[in-house]
């Protein structure tokens, strides 16, 4: 009988042992870890993440601690896993142009990116990436060596571009240099529009001049609005970039090229990249004046907009008039949707415009708001501090 419990407990921890399997990460320095996977012949599996990425942690409760997941990679590949925002994960992250988490990189073991993969997944779909990873045929590396043999391929550039997407990595320059081999007849073909709508961001771009000059052709197509929804996005795209840039010489100049060339309304892209550019500069007089024209025809119905809105002046506005604009902004969007930010906002303003009575309601609200949903409320403690030392 005691031996039967003994082989008894002895298969149990074993099936138990069985289930509880998990990638192994290695926990060396980036350089050991190309070393190993060098030695090894094989390619590493790094995990690109961060600490508040929540699919980051769903994959790594869920997918990296099943049996089969474990298996695969643990036997297929030299695993790691680097916090992209600290330590060497800093540099990795510039390196190999990670912008999203969580993102999967393949790479060799002399540090060159095979291929990559990003966002959460199933374990069969984060299984079969893996997979893939290991044909050289299905790799990113390999269709950009196809792609710069041959630019003007069309099906190298629809898979090199679905990876890309897949990947969370931008197309880029690549998609010019793809327009650059097509003839200008045919831009205007099924395939050729849907690169364009799908990749095209810049209005420099060659193929972007020639839906501005046939927007009527592409229109009967592909439905006008569809033409305008592209030529609006690209605008806007642009005109926020060169307001970053802080160029007023050439904010204006592609203000006047929008006005000559949108169909439809330019007025919202305009405001917003005037918006961009007053607050990079910090003129907030003009920024505040630009913001109210905006808000005030586009915005009214949006409660994050508004409260977005209302908290930058609370933030960087000190004109009384236009912070009395910021707390019917705030009001308003806590009518739409009453949330504990939105009446932290409106508490703010109202603070900062001397309203005692008014701020003091406000911050109560999102106090008792913020506490049901189990915010922390400290910075809203210290206001409510604040508003009752007003006089």
């Amino acid at each position: 009988m005691r031996n039967c419990i003994l082989i008894t407990m002895a298969l149990f921890c074993g099936v138990a042992a069985a289930q509880n399997r998990a990638i192994q990460f290695e926990t060396g320095t980036w350089k050991e870890i190309l070393a190993k996977a060098k030695k090894e012949n094989k390619l590493i599996m790094m995990d690109a993440y961060t600490t508040w990425c929540g699919p980051c942690k769903w994959m790594a409760k869920n997918v990296f601690t099943n049996d089969t997941v474990a298996d695969f990679y643990n036997s297929s590949y030299v695993n790691a896993k680097f916090d992209m925002e600290s330590g060497e994960g800093i540099e990795l992250a510039k390196t190999y142009g990670v912008q999203a988490y969580p993102t999967f990189l393949f790479i060799d073991g002399s540090g060159k990116l095979v291929h990559r993969v990003c966002g959460s997944d199933s374990p069969q779909n984060f299984i079969q990436k893996g997979k893939d990873a290991l044909k050289p045929e299905l790799t990113l590396l390999w269709l950009e060596e196809k792609f710069n043999t041959s630019p003007g391929d069309a099906a190298i550039v629809a898979a090199l571009f679905t990876a890309l997407s897949d990947g969370c990595a931008p197309v880029g320059e690549r998609v010019d240099k793809y327009f650059s081999h097509v003839k200008p007849e045919e831009f205007s073909s099924r395939f050729n529009w849907n690169m364009l709508y799908r990749h095209i961001t810049s209005s420099a771009s060659p193929a972007f001049v020639y839906l501005l000059k046939h927007q009527d052709e592409f229109g009967k197509k592909y439905t006008a609005d569809s033409v305008s929804r592209k030529i609006q996005n690209v605008y806007e795209r642009s005109f926020a970039k060169i307001a970053r840039s802080k160029d007023k010489v050439a904010l204006d100049a592609m203000e006047k090229e929008i006005r000559a060339n949108m169909a439809g309304d330019a007025d919202g892209i305009i405001w917003k990249g005037q918006i961009a550019y007053y607050s990079a500069v910090g003129d907030w007089t003009s920024f505040a004046a630009v913001t109210v024209k905006y808000v005030e025809k586009y915005a009214m119905e949006n409660p994050s907009q508004l409260n977005s809105f209302a908290w930058k002046f609370y933030e960087s506005v000190s004109d009384k008039a236009m912070l009395e604009h910021a707390a019917r902004w705030a009001k308003k969007s806590v009518e739409l949707d009453s949330k504990y930010y939105n009446n932290d906002t409106h508490a703010s303003i109202l603070y900062k415009l001397g309203r005692k009575a008014d701020a003091r309601a406000a911050a109560l609200k999102a106090l008792e708001l913020g506490k049901e949903a189990g915010e922390d409320v400290k910075e809203t403690e210290n206001l409510l501090k604040k508003i009752e030392e007003l006089k």
